[in-house]
């Protein structure tokens, strides 16, 4: 793929008449589209009966896009198998622990561990490999289509957890020992008597068979990708793979899929009303996935199917998100759907031609921002985002605090986004990274929630603090082990040397209870998870105001070497972590511009130049003040001033130093 911005649609041609397709290509090049979206979710039109394939009308519709030099995503259709194959094979159907019966829904999902399903599956992804290998219009593939974790329990994936808790434990006696087993009377004697969590059941599961099985339904996924990630590898070696990710939905670990793909690729459908915050999240998890540019695989662009209620896309929104995604690192975006569809269960979703061909105001909205990049489409590719600070996102935390929940208002997602919201209205970008990635190269590493406190980790932060970092961990970390069962070690665990504290309680408040803090004599409400600690070589930074804890420290600093490490023992607080998070920023010497709510900051760089781009994600205006002339390639002009930002604006600057700034 060419080292340029590509911006592009989700076509389907199979469900539109033939005369109808040229026409269709020629309104994507007018619109500056130059990449597209092809055949997913349609197996049962590439091999109509079993071993017979037929690609004639996508060959037809990619030597009509090589006539205007565009590039396409071809798509191995294994999310919906063809009806001939659930005729034939009906055991390949996902079986559900609530049921334990076989279910087809909207869309049906195979199990991931059924032999059959994968024999089928890889075979049409090398037929589909060998047919568009040397074709000169495809450039990437996207495997499959928003995979999920599911919790099949078929016999399949029975005896596929044994075997995979086999490969990990080695023997019973260990399974039983690591999980604890002597509680409740679950300890097995057999292999054959170990099986999945299902709820209708008599049987007695613990919380780390729960986190095991989520693991091995995870990593089977991961697996059946790969399979098609291998053989597309090995037949196309030119052609880049990736995957559309459902980024925040917690059931699969992206960062171990990543491994297996040359991009990351993520679907985004925003509402309306969304929250920005967690817009912008996803698409800084997106980057990390890889720790590189990435791609936006279905870009809303207007109502949603799965919404409970739809509000109309006003002008400038969708502008606004692409700008958005561009600035997070995607270089590409394509737009979900290129028409409105007609058909099925997917009436509702809005294409930039509305169902009756007509262009819709979106099209002109996506034509005009295509045009006013495409003098920076090879620049700003070729840029990246770059940041002083990570944030470690731990799917193994976030998993084993949902199999025993302690305080239901607690949120992992939630939890993370607080302390991500305190940098980002800092002015500060992160990358969102996961929690066994290296750490060079940042100053700032922000540890949230490690509930199971793994020692490679600790260690990790640890040598990265003697060499100079900072490193903040947070209320519940380091109390179960990698087997989900709680330390025998003083909490946080793995954690404590470094932290310099110990937590002797906490206290877990329901939503009408909450506590305060002082920090540098202000004051500030803290709820929901709080810790209670006492100080070994840590300093306290901050105290409680009530309760019989009163005047224990709510927040410490420990000198670990050359670094630190802070230790906050609160949750609920964006006041605090506000302040306290810009604080840390400025004492690394990392540059905080407060920025009013709703506006956002990021920059990508490359060795030439820097682009800042500035985000109105709400209806109020803003004038920002610059302290040096520089140019705004949207507006196409040279700024020397101020500037107002309206409603839903985005400004993007271009520059050969670091843009200086002020909001006004």
């Amino acid at each position: 793929m060419d080292n340029k911005l590509y911006f592009g649609v989700c076509y389907y041609p199979e469900q539109w008449d033939r005369d109808r397709w040229a026409i269709d290509i020629e309104l994507m090049h007018k619109a500056g589209i130059n990449i597209v979206r092809l055949m997913d979710l349609s197996w049962s039109v590439i091999e109509p009966r079993d071993n017979e394939f037929d690609f004639s009308i996508f060959d037809s519709v990619l030597d009509i896009m090589q006539q205007y030099d565009m590039k396409a995503i071809v798509c191995t259709p294994t999310m919906v198998p063809p009806m001939w194959m659930w005729k034939k094979h009906p055991d390949i159907f996902a079986s559900y622990p609530d049921t334990i019966e076989h279910i087809n829904e909207i869309r049906s999902r195979a199990c991931f561990n059924n032999h059959t399903f994968k024999a089928y599956s890889k075979r049409i992804t090398e037929q589909m490999a060998l047919h568009f290998k040397d074709n000169p219009t495809v450039v990437a593939w996207q495997i499959d289509n928003e995979i999920n974790a599911n919790k099949c329990c078929c016999p399949n994936c029975a005896s596929g957890f044994r075997k995979w808790l086999q490969q990990k434990y080695g023997t019973l006696d260990n399974l039983n020992k690591a999980w604890g087993n002597v509680f409740w009377s679950m300890i097995y004697s057999d292999w054959n008597e170990v099986a999945p969590p299902v709820k209708n059941t008599e049987l007695t599961f613990s919380v780390s068979q729960i986190l095991d099985y989520k693991r091995f339904t995870s990593q089977s996924a991961v697996n059946f990708l790969k399979e098609q990630s291998d053989i597309i590898h090995s037949i196309c070696p030119n052609h880049k793979v990736t995957h559309n990710g459902m980024t925040l939905f917690m059931n699969l670990n992206y960062y171990e899929l990543g491994k297996y793909l040359d991009f990351y690729g993520v679907d985004i459908y925003p509402a309306v009303d969304y929250d920005y915050i967690r817009y912008s999240l996803a698409g800084d998890f997106s980057r990390g996935v890889k720790r590189d540019n990435y791609f936006v695989m279905e870009q809303k662009n207007g109502y949603f199917n799965y919404a409970p209620y739809n509000l109309a896309i006003p002008p400038k929104w969708v502008t606004m998100w692409t700008v958005k995604d561009i600035a997070h690192g995607a270089n590409g975006v394509v737009y979900f759907r290129w028409r409105s569809g007609c058909y099925g269960s997917e009436q509702h979703p809005q294409g930039l031609l509305r169902h009756d061909a007509t262009p819709r105001r979106v099209y002109n909205e996506v034509m005009a921002l295509t045009d006013k990049l495409s003098n920076y489409s090879n620049e700003i590719a070729q840029s990246k985002v770059i940041t002083k600070v990570a944030m470690l996102w731990s799917f193994d935390s976030a998993w084993s605090l949902n199999t025993h929940v302690q305080n239901s208002k607690f949120d992992y997602i939630g939890h993370f986004m607080q302390y991500y919201s305190a940098f980002l209205k800092n002015g500060i970008t992160v990358d969102v990274i996961d929690e066994n990635q290296n750490l060079d190269g940042y100053k700032i590493v922000v540890a949230l929630s490690l509930f199971i406190g793994k020692e490679n980790v600790a260690k990790n932060l640890e040598k990265f603090a003697e060499n100079g970092g900072t490193v903040i961990l947070t209320v519940r970390t380091g109390i179960r082990t990698d087997a989900n069962t709680t330390t025998t070690e003083p909490w946080p665990g793995h954690f404590a040397n470094i932290a310099g504290i110990r937590v002797d309680e906490f206290d877990s408040l329901p939503d009408y209870m909450s506590n305060s803090i002082t920090y540098k004599g202000k004051s500030y409400s803290v709820g929901c998870f709080l810790d209670i600690v006492s100080v070994n070589t840590a300093k306290p930074i901050a105290t409680y105001n009530e309760k019989f804890y009163q005047n224990v420290p709510a927040c410490t600093k420990n000198s670990i070497g050359k670094g630190y490490v802070y230790y906050s023992c609160v949750m609920n607080s964006p006041d605090f972590f506000f302040d306290f998070i810009g604080d840390v920023c400025r004492e690394n010497e990392i540059l905080t511009v407060t920025c009013p709510n709703n506006i956002e900051i990021v920059q990508r760089c490359n060795e030439n130049c820097i682009y800042t781009f500035i985000i109105n994600n709400a209806e109020k205006h803003h004038t920002l003040y610059l302290k040096t002339p520089a140019f705004e390639i949207l507006n196409n002009t040279q700024i020397s001033n101020s500037v107002e930002i309206k409603e839903f604006d985005t400004l993007i600057f271009k520059t050969d130093k670091p843009l200086s700034f002020s909001f006004i």
